[in-house]
């Protein structure tokens, strides 16, 4: 939770504020990090974070959650969040030299909150000034109705602060939902006992950590050739290379091979190939195979991933250091 919520709180003045149009801007189809929007009746600030928890304790002291406000690129300009210790408000810029005046005045450069695309494809976000107000007298909205209505009630037009995340294709839109279907489809199976028969490895009663694989793939159509096409002599990595080549799936596929010292930015449904050295590796000879089941931990290095062991199928997090884990390979759909 944010440290200043108490002195944001204790603002001595009720200052007298506009009632604009509440924020509605949740859409599945953009990519990006989630921004939320709250707004403070006391002090009249609107603040923006991507912390879900400071989010849910700045609405349950009194906040006003306006939800979701847009949603920011991962990579992009990055978007400085700065607070004002006397006034008890935050500002927001990705304009260094403005960031670098605030602070010489006294404001905390509470660093990078999110970041604007650089491509100016997504959706414009505009900043108005209320010059009637000494402090709280910014409002940031992607919402033209909203900041046309306040410049018509005397707030100033400064423009375009920032850009939301672009909205994704329906390509990515697809892919997400087979993303999801692939794991939604793997946790029903969760349980399931353990075998290395040639006759039961692809369940759906039994499975081995490569025929629970396959045949969430082929359960849920994404890729139906995954048991068609099997050769039960091939090592797990020779055989997924050739569904990578394979014409006729309709998958396309991102194979890597990481360094010990990559950093990987996982996603939902990749396959995980697990070697004891690297020149097992490269010569496809791998002990193992998961499937990535849940990437919000990744920035500790933790994944929750499905995979079959001697205990049945399970899900359970891993930490995946490259000292743990240094020779592995990733397959990823990149389209469908």
């Amino acid at each position: 939770m944010n440290k200043h919520l108490a002195t944001i709180l204790a603002a001595a003045a009720v200052i007298s504020t506009v009632s604009v149009p509440a924020v509605n801007a949740k859409s599945g189809s953009t990519s990006g990090v989630q921004l939320y929007r709250l707004y403070n009746p006391n002090s009249g600030e609107h603040l923006y974070t991507t912390d879900p928890s400071e989010e849910s304790g700045l609405a349950s002291i009194g906040w006003k959650d306006e939800q979701e406000a847009w949603a920011t690129p991962e990579e992009g300009e990055p978007v400085y969040r700065l607070y004002n210790p006397n006034a008890g408000e935050h500002h927001y810029t990705k304009d260094v030299k403005e960031k670098n005046t605030l602070v010489s005045l006294g404001w905390q450069n509470e660093g990078v909150l999110f970041n604007s695309d650089e491509t100016k494809k997504g959706q414009p976000v505009y900043r108005e000034y209320d010059p009637n107000q000494e402090k709280c007298n910014h409002n940031y909205t992607t919402d033209k109705a909203e900041h046309d209505y306040l410049v018509s009630l005397g707030w100033i037009d400064e423009g375009i602060a920032f850009y939301a995340a672009p909205e994704k294709s329906e390509s990515d839109l697809k892919l997400e939902e087979a993303q999801d279907l692939l794991i939604s489809t793997a946790r029903t199976k969760i349980g399931t006992p353990y075998s290395t028969d040639s006759e039961l490895r692809c369940g759906p009663d039994y499975f081995d950590c490569s025929g629970f694989i396959d045949w969430v793939f082929a359960e849920t159509g994404i890729d139906e050739t995954m048991l068609k096409n099997r050769d039960w002599t091939d090592t797990m990595n020779t055989y997924l290379m050739k569904q990578v080549e394979n014409p006729s799936s309709n998958i396309t596929w991102e194979v890597n091979s990481p360094d010990e010292d990559d950093e990987i930015q996982w996603q939902k449904g990749d396959i995980i190939l697990f070697a004891s050295s690297e020149e097992e590796r490269d010569a496809g000879q791998y002990y193992h195979a998961a499937l990535v089941a849940d990437v919000e931990s990744q920035k500790y290095g933790q994944l929750d991933i499905i995979e079959a062991t001697d205990d049945g199928i399970q899900e359970e997090p891993e930490y995946f250091t490259s000292k743990r884990y240094p020779y592995i390979r990733v397959f990823r759909m990149t389209d469908l």
